[in-house]
């Protein structure tokens, strides 16, 4: 993931299951930024 001024780990716990721990101020735009990392990343994560 790229270092942002709000940077997430996701952390991966089970199949299908990551943590994604949230500190800080999100908006929008980050939001929606920080959602579609963790999904592709699940994917990535979990295979087909």
């Amino acid at each position: 993931m790229n270092c942002k001024k709000n940077s997430s780990q996701i952390i991966p716990v089970l199949e299908g299951i990551v943590v994604v721990p949230l500190l800080g101020k999100y908006d929008e735009n980050w939001s929606e930024e920080l959602i579609a990392k963790t999904l592709n990343n699940q994917s990535q994560v979990s295979g087909p």
